[in-house]
């Protein structure tokens, strides 16, 4: 039954996620692109996504660790779970 998943996932963003890793230049010269390196805030997003959309999300200034996951999924997650077979 689909409608006793969970979906855990994190994501981040920070000034440099929209930066290009790669360039192209014209066939025989060299690629030179200059630009300003950023070191900004990040911040992280946990949701949790059931078949009836998010139930819960934690977004906070950092990375995620594995003490911020686990957090999450005692705080916000466990609570709201039913025991199987629901």
């Amino acid at each position: 039954d689909p409608n006793m998943f969970v979906a855990l996932d994190e994501s981040a963003v920070d000034n440099r996620t929209v930066q290009r890793t790669h360039r192209q230049s014209m066939l025989g010269t060299p690629c030179i692109q200059g630009t300003i390196f950023i070191c900004g805030v990040r911040y992280s997003i946990l949701p949790a996504l059931t078949t009836e959309g998010i139930v819960t999300l934690n977004i906070f200034e950092g990375s995620v660790t594995k003490e911020h996951f686990l957090d999450f999924f005692r705080e916000q997650i466990a609570p709201i779970l039913n025991p199987y077979p629901g």
